[in-house]
């Protein structure tokens, strides 16, 4: 992580594409999930359950290169195994959250 400081603001930009583990996992009704991008680029964060279907497009938009948290709601979502994915150039990285009722 490249560390830039001036006399007012602290920045922090990542070096490289990162998905970290959803918390808390296993998760009841709501988690956090965080993304580190390294530059300006088009992403997707998706979740799909354990057949491969999305059940939720979390992010679809250009961002700027930071650190990044997004709040999935599962209220909707039966009790079980899902997945998020992280898409973005030619990077792709999924993990694995639990969902408990």
């Amino acid at each position: 992580m490249l560390l830039i400081t001036n006399s007012q603001k602290v920045k922090y930009f990542p070096l490289k594409f990162h998905l970290k583990q959803n918390y808390p996992n296993p998760f009841k009704g709501r988690t956090t999930i965080n993304y580190h991008l390294p530059y300006k680029t088009k992403i997707r964060l998706i979740v799909i359950d354990f057949n491969g279907k999305i059940v939720e497009k979390l992010v679809s938009e250009e961002h700027n290169a930071g650190m990044y948290e997004v709040e999935f709601n599962s209220e909707n979502l039966p009790e079980g195994i899902y997945f998020y994915q992280l898409i973005a150039d030619h990077h792709f990285e999924t993990k694995k959250m639990i969902l408990v009722k």
